[in-house]
């Protein structure tokens, strides 16, 4: 028996059900829309200022402001998903769609370590052309890389 056989007679057993690809989609789109919206707000005054009267945007100036601030980004999506994921179990979106992240362990929040690689490994792979979550295309368990890195899933509740 493998060891996704396994997890699968698990979650038969505590009659729990992965979540779908559609709930995990428009979680995700929740939370970019979510990230989106706080860092515009943060940046207002700059972003305002990058368009001249007629509301033309200075390109050269915006690909400046987006090189110069990506690591906020970065920091932002990385600690918004680390704290939610290790405190409540989910994101926003998630929370919103009624799913959420458990370990595969003990189907339970995941630990601050998992849920920071589970952060980190999700983020580059979004920045690499969404290279992650090809693999939950694969997966019985619809587990991205992601998910498999920290060990893992994500159920309907």
């Amino acid at each position: 028996m493998n060891t996704d056989d396994k997890i699968l007679e698990l979650l038969e057993r505590e009659n729990i059900q992965l979540a779908d690809k559609a709930l995990r989609s428009l979680a995700w789109f929740i939370d970019v829309f979510l990230l989106s919206l706080i860092f515009t707000l943060i940046h207002t005054d700059t972003l305002s200022q990058m368009s001249d009267t007629q509301g033309n945007v200075n390109y050269t100036t915006l690909r400046a402001f987006v090189m110069a601030y990506i690591w906020q980004i970065w920091i932002l999506k990385i600690s918004y998903d680390t704290l939610f994921v290790y405190f409540y179990g989910g994101s926003i979106g998630k929370i919103l769609c009624k799913i959420r992240v458990v370990s595969v362990d003990l189907l339970d929040k995941p630990n601050f370590i998992f849920s920071l690689l589970r952060a980190c490994a999700k983020y580059i792979g979004e920045s690499l052309l969404f290279i992650t979550y090809v693999f939950g295309f694969g997966d019985t368990l619809f587990r991205t890389l992601h998910d498999r890195l920290a060990k893992t899933l994500v159920i309907a509740y």
